[in-house]
């Protein structure tokens, strides 16, 4: 079943609070001591949802009209990526983060960084961000990632996402250019080889 990306709206407030939290006590809690949670978890309530939607761009998953993750951009920061713990492993975070790039691309957004826990570490490596640093809050250890999004200049030469149907992640997208350039120009001359951004 495929869930159905949106923009949340203030009455999706209780729906994303109650999946951020159930994710940090189910997932997070196996990377991180009780007290962590437990201070996170206060900054997750209706009210704090209810102001996140006023300053980012917030979006949601349904199924079935039920919100099952959530993920926002602030400008060049991903932030709040939460899937509910029932409706991991199946795709749905990989797709709102498809979402949040392009919109991030659509914004003009060149690099985008995430400050991501510990547990996700692996999640967005696998989308392509790399290490910057570790950032310590008290007994929080979070990993700066970032990536690079992909785009390229349209007929108005305003910067649009570089769209690549059936190709999700930008490691999928450098594969297939490296192998038709190959197939174009045959091999690299000794020695020498081509870096795509």
């Amino acid at each position: 079943m495929n869930s159905q990306v949106r923009r949340a709206r203030a009455e999706d407030a209780t729906a994303i609070s109650q999946v951020v939290i159930a994710a940090l006590r189910h997932s997070n809690a196996q990377d991180y001591p009780p007290t962590v949670i437990a201070q996170v978890v206060q900054h997750f309530s209706p009210a704090a949802i209810l102001q996140f939607l006023a300053q980012r761009q917030v979006y949601v998953a349904t199924l079935q009209q039920r919100v099952v993750a959530t993920a926002s951009l602030d400008q060049d920061v991903v932030r709040s990526v939460f899937v509910d713990p029932d409706h991991q492993g199946r795709g749905i975070g990989q797709q709102l983060m498809e979402v949040i790039h392009t919109a991030a691309a659509d914004a003009g957004v060149e690099q985008l960084r995430v400050p991501s826990s510990l547990t996700a570490e692996g999640f967005y490596r696998r989308l392509g961000y790399e290490k910057v640093r570790d950032q310590q809050h008290g007994a929080e250890r979070t990993i700066i990632m970032g990536k690079r999004l992909m785009l390229t200049r349209g007929p108005s030469e305003s910067l649009q996402p570089l769209k690549l149907p059936g190709l999700p992640r930008q490691a999928d997208a450098r594969r297939w250019c490296t192998r038709a350039r190959k197939r174009l120009a045959g091999p690299d001359p000794p020695g020498q080889s081509h870096r795509l951004l």
